[in-house]
């Protein structure tokens, strides 16, 4: 994340191509989303927002799921 607050975008990009592939996380796609923000490409960084809104989704799902067979 350093590298994108740095403005070195071409780094950030392959680190968080590196952690997407190794474990995708909320806030790997949000950072994703955010650089593709700032290089003007909207239409990726509206797919990477959608895509951590879903992983977000998702593990809501898990801890309802979670609650209700606890109880």
């Amino acid at each position: 994340f350093l590298y994108l607050d740095d403005r070195q975008y071409e780094k950030a990009q392959r680190c968080l191509e590196q952690a997407l592939k190794q474990r995708g996380s909320r806030e790997i796609y949000i950072a994703m989303g955010r650089l593709m923000d700032r290089q003007g490409e909207s239409e990726s960084a509206a797919r990477f927002y959608r895509n951590a809104l879903q992983f977000q989704s998702n593990a809501d799902q898990r801890v309802l799921l979670n609650r209700k067979s606890v109880e």
